[in-house]
């Protein structure tokens, strides 16, 4: 998603592509009728596969300095009986290596300042994830009243429950919010369920 500057001041609510830019753009209804903007995280405001890449170097450089023989080890662990309290400190380290380069994203081209404009006219935001980014860690937190994922739901998206639990939490109806992703199913179906 990217935030096509020309096409800022039209309405009403849609996502598609700008005539005179070629670029994804979303044209926002009056205030009085759109009170929240959901936001999907991964590939919407950044890419993801950078981060992924990334974390995923790092994890496997980490484990070769801290374990060089990491899956005989992992195995010999086992075998030997060793407690999970001495596995589970390694398996820690190694997650928050791995979600250190996670959370190092490199956002589109007007991402930030798209949810700058949007904070500053007073709308509600809230993420809506599958992913496990850190809004905190990527030091986007400020411009979100809520971060929902749907690990902390019994389905992930398009069930429509997480988007009902965003509608809920920002006291709004369907009709005032508008959810902006990246994939048709689980982003447009889920967000269209209600």
């Amino acid at each position: 998603f990217r935030l096509c500057p020309c096409c800022t001041s039209c309405s009403p609510v849609r996502l598609s592509p700008c005539p005179r830019r070629g670029l994804w753009s979303v044209w926002m209804a009056p205030r009085k009728q759109l009170r929240l903007v959901t936001w999907d995280l991964d590939d919407t405001l950044w890419p993801t596969l950078p981060s992924i890449l990334r974390a995923e170097t790092a994890l496997g450089t980490w484990l070769q300095m801290n374990f060089p023989e990491r899956m005989a080890l992992a195995h010999a662990l086992q075998d030997c009986g060793v407690p999970l309290e001495v596995i589970s400190p390694a398996v820690d380290q190694a997650m928050d290596v791995f979600m250190a380069e996670r959370n190092r994203v490199d956002f589109f081209p007007g991402a930030l300042e798209t949810l700058e404009q949007l904070q500053q006219k007073g709308y509600q935001q809230i993420s809506i994830t599958d992913g496990n980014a850190d809004l905190v860690s990527i030091g986007i937190h400020s411009y979100f009243a809520k971060a929902l994922s749907s690990s902390d739901f019994d389905q992930p998206k398009p069930d429509p429950a997480i988007y009902r639990a965003a509608l809920q939490s920002a006291g709004v109806q369907p009709h005032e919010a508008v959810h902006i992703g990246d994939d048709p199913v689980k982003d447009v179906e889920g967000a269209r369920a209600l």
